[in-house]
């Protein structure tokens, strides 16, 4: 592997790290204030956290890319609000297998959107990842189904969305104004409709301060900046195996950190998604894509001085 493939893999991988143990911190800090603050404060402070860096690329505020921005963000405003309903209606089980299906979703929104099908190992790689996070999720979940549930469908449908667009726009916009402005329209967004969801905290711990803070600067801020960039190197399929790892993450930080049981579910569940991701990366790594699009292994020159 080449220095470049090298790079966008370690800053993709780091991804689903800062997702996994966002799990823990969000557990902490949802007892202290509601879904839809807390949607709102991670983005808030994800946007004002990145605000210095973006006013200093003010040469590259143009109309396309702050529309492109906003439209993302929007779609990432529906991805979190779709998982919070959801929520309501299911156990943290069956909604962690909902919202991870983006990885069986996204080659069929990126064929349906770019005309271009993914490869036979993209499909392979999709379903060997969703059947470790069935295993993962759901096999010590016996619990009763709410049909309402099915809501939270719209968080893996968005967020497959939201790769490919960014997959098409990070090739050529800003990517960190591209960033910046997602979060920066998600937070409107939550803002506006966070009394929906439930009052105002009238208290935060320092713990739960240092949660928010964690959950605005790096779930948000850092790992949807790595996202991005990583898109910006990557296909949108390659890109959604990788990020299914934070599955797997969440369940080892939760038996580190918060004491969880190790169980066999998730001990298999976690080979198959690790598989899959091996598979694609090895896979996305000599893959010759159509023509007009980059392979991971083509970094333009615009994307090296970003």
């Amino acid at each position: 592997m080449s220095k470049d493939i090298i790079k966008t893999e370690l800053i993709l991988f780091l991804t689903p790290f800062i997702w996994g143990f966002g799990f823990v911190a969000g557990k902490s800090v949802l007892s202290e204030v509601g879904p839809g603050w807390l949607n709102f404060f991670r983005s808030g402070i994800a946007a004002l956290f990145l605000l210095p860096f973006m006013l200093r690329r003010n040469e590259r505020w143009d109309r396309k890319t702050v529309r492109h921005g906003l439209v993302i963000g929007v779609i990432m405003f529906v991805n979190f609000s779709s998982q919070i309903i959801g929520l309501q209606y299911t156990s943290a089980g069956q909604n962690a297998f909902l919202c991870t299906t983006y990885v069986v979703m996204t080659p069929f929104v990126a064929w349906a959107m770019k005309r271009v099908r993914p490869s036979a190992f993209d499909f392979i790689c999709a379903v060997i990842a969703i059947a470790g996070i069935a295993v993962l999720s759901l096999a010590a979940d016996q619990s009763s189904f709410d049909p309402r549930g099915l809501i939270a469908l719209g968080c893996p449908a968005t967020a497959a969305l939201g790769f490919v667009y960014t997959d098409q726009y990070a090739k050529n916009d800003d990517t960190y104004l591209l960033t910046w402005l997602q979060i920066a329209g998600a937070a409107v967004l939550c803002g506006l409709t966070a009394p929906a969801f439930g009052a105002y905290p009238s208290a935060i711990s320092m713990r739960g301060v240092f949660s928010l803070l964690y959950m605005g600067i790096c779930f948000s801020g850092v790992a949807f900046l790595c996202q991005n960039y990583g898109l910006a190197h990557a296909s949108s399929e390659h890109t959604s195996v990788v990020l299914s790892l934070e599955s797997v993450l969440g369940w080892v930080f939760g038996v580190l950190l918060l004491h969880e049981p190790v169980t066999i579910n998730g001990v298999i569940g976690g080979a198959l998604v690790f598989a899959a991701i091996m598979i694609s990366v090895k896979e996305n790594s000599t893959v010759q894509k159509a023509p007009g699009e980059k392979k991971l292994t083509e970094v333009d020159e615009s994307a090296q001085n970003r």
